[in-house]
């Protein structure tokens, strides 16, 4: 299976596709930009909201939590306006916000990664909760990636990419808490680094390569590897699924970590990609903005 190019542009770091009100938006990271194209009318513009900006997901009142730098953040892509929400890593940490996503009570779960050139496992996975506090979920990480959950929402599904593991935990949706931890797949070295990745109706993950040109479907139980969508560019971040039926599959990909030679030779690098893959995905769940109150307190384990 092939993707093709649907939106051409040089992305230093395009990455966090989510598909909302018919559009489809992404941040390009270094550049601290949330994107959104629409596909009918083929308009494209974006926000400047600060960089790094790791990810940004809907509200249910139609504004946008982002994760820039060390701060978790609320904006209003209508006015500009922002509002920070907390901090909960130390500006001094050698670390930033990276992928993020909500769970399927519109809890905003997000992951921090080591922003040293050697990854160490200084970063974490946070839930900012309904009840305006941020709870830590997972230490000692090197790259928080590639969030998801099952159809049912029993299971979350979470990627440390520096170590190649994709792991699968219990998901308690009643408390937004995760338990009893197993391995689902470890990417080959061949293969790259997996990167985001998006779950389908049938409960099977789709998983970005970073340095292998592709995005594989492995099985939501084993980890077995069941498809495989090839790309023309070897850096790609992320997907998610869109259109009206969410029966397209949406690609980023970056210019990142290629040189001048690479970046000759993969001319679309940096692009937005789509395949066909057969399979519908799961719509995105905007995150609670009634319940997201700062407190006091930056925050509380």
């Amino acid at each position: 299976m092939q993707a093709e190019l649907i939106i051409a542009g040089c992305h230093e770091l395009a990455e966090g596709p989510v598909w909302y009100a018919d559009a489809l938006h992404w941040v390009d990271i270094r550049a601290g930009n949330l994107h959104r194209w629409n596909p009918v009318s083929g308009i494209r513009e974006h926000r400047h909201l600060g960089a790094p900006l790791g990810n940004a997901v809907p509200t249910t009142d139609g504004r946008w939590l982002a994760a820039h730098k060390n701060t978790l953040a609320l904006h209003d892509w209508a006015t500009g306006q922002s509002e920070d929400l907390c901090t909960p890593e130390s500006p001094s940490a050698p670390n930033r916000f990276n992928d993020g996503k909500c769970d399927p009570c519109g809890r905003w779960c997000v992951g921090s990664m080591s922003a040293t050139t050697v990854k160490a496992p200084t970063a974490a996975l946070y839930s900012y909760q309904s009840t305006g506090l941020c709870h830590t979920l997972l230490t000692g990480l090197t790259i928080s990636n590639g969030l998801g959950w099952s159809p049912d929402g029993r299971r979350f599904f979470h990627t440390d990419s520096w170590t190649r593991r994709i792991d699968v935990y219990a998901y308690d949706l009643a408390t937004g808490t995760i338990s009893d931890s197993r391995t689902l797949a470890r990417i080959s070295e061949k293969d790259g680094l997996p990167d985001g990745l998006t779950v389908d109706a049938e409960g099977h993950l789709w998983v970005a390569l970073w340095g292998g040109g592709a995005v594989l479907r492995l099985d939501g139980h084993d980890g077995r590897e069941l498809a495989r969508v090839t790309l023309p560019v070897t850096q790609v971040t992320s997907c998610t699924f869109g259109g009206p039926a969410l029966d397209e599959l949406y690609i980023t990909t970056v210019t990142a970590g290629l040189s001048g030679p690479q970046l000759a030779a993969q001319r679309t690098a940096g692009g937005i990609f789509r395949a066909h893959p057969g399979v519908a995905g799961l719509p995105v769940t905007p995150a609670q903005i009634d319940s997201l109150i700062p407190t006091p307190t930056d925050h509380k384990q």
